[in-house]
């Protein structure tokens, strides 16, 4: 199972009053608003942030961003949370329980859990070498800001 992007499709809805309201098709009730276009994407994203957060948290399934249908928008989670995500699938498609993770790492359980809490600063290297040892990989893509012209 090939996840390529961890960033969710959104809708962004202008409301009579001028504020954006925002959903999220595949995480029912992650719900927020800003009072224009950019407070609206800086609430999704730490909306998408609380929502992925939580069903980690409560070892609960995490829906795979769907596609982006028109009309959309993608907001992708802070890095931190989309490395913690890529861990909690990765071991959840193997089949892999913390201890037999932490065996497979060379730690103590007790740092599986860390590595699986989105609120713990775990570093991002760390957090590669356990989605490799969970049989997957993590890679970074930055994407960079136009020069204007």
């Amino acid at each position: 199972m090939a996840v390529s992007r961890i960033a969710y499709p959104a809708v962004f809805h202008i409301e009579e009053g001028g504020e954006v309201t925002v959903t999220f098709r595949d995480l029912p009730g992650a719900v927020t608003f800003g009072e224009n276009p950019d407070a609206a994407l800086e609430a999704a994203r730490d909306c998408l942030d609380e929502a992925l957060s939580f069903r980690i948290a409560r070892r609960l399934d995490v829906p795979l961003p769907s596609a982006k249908r028109r009309g959309e928008r993608l907001v992708a989670p802070p890095a931190l949370t989309a490395a913690t995500l890529a861990l909690y699938i990765a071991q959840r498609v193997a089949g892999l329980t913390n201890v037999a993770l932490a065996a497979r790492l060379g730690c103590h359980e007790r740092e599986v859990r860390r590595l699986l809490d989105p609120r713990h600063a775990s570093g991002l290297e760390r957090l590669a070498d356990a989605i490799r040892a969970a049989g997957g990989d993590l890679e970074l893509h930055l994407d960079l800001p136009r020069k204007s012209a």
